[in-house]
């Protein structure tokens, strides 16, 4: 079994993790960006309290030159990670915002 087959068995066995999604659209970063962004996107969605998702999620619309959805998403997984004191997500959405201003 590959992994990507694998990533969809714990996906269909347990969707309610966010894990599992999140884990899905990554396998695909490479192979397919475009396809990552809008998994990651619909993570987001679906589980807006998943922090490392904002950060994968800008940074691939930050390469697919949607500077305007990246800001975004940076800001809005600022607040989350704040919230949850994810002190780690923050300084890495910091750093990705910095990247985008120059």
């Amino acid at each position: 079994m590959t992994r990507l087959e694998q990533l969809k068995v714990f996906l269909l066995e347990d969707p309610d993790d966010p894990f599992n999604h999140y884990a899905l659209a990554m396998e695909h970063m490479s192979t397919g960006p475009e396809l990552a962004r809008k998994m990651l996107l619909a993570v987001i969605e679906k589980f807006p309290e998943y922090v490392p998702t904002y950060y994968q999620a800008a940074n691939l619309s930050m390469l697919a030159e949607e500077n305007e959805l990246a800001l975004l998403l940076i800001h809005q997984g600022k607040n989350k990670a704040a919230l949850t004191a994810d002190h780690k997500a923050l300084a890495e959405l910091n750093r990705l915002a910095q990247e985008l201003e120059y």
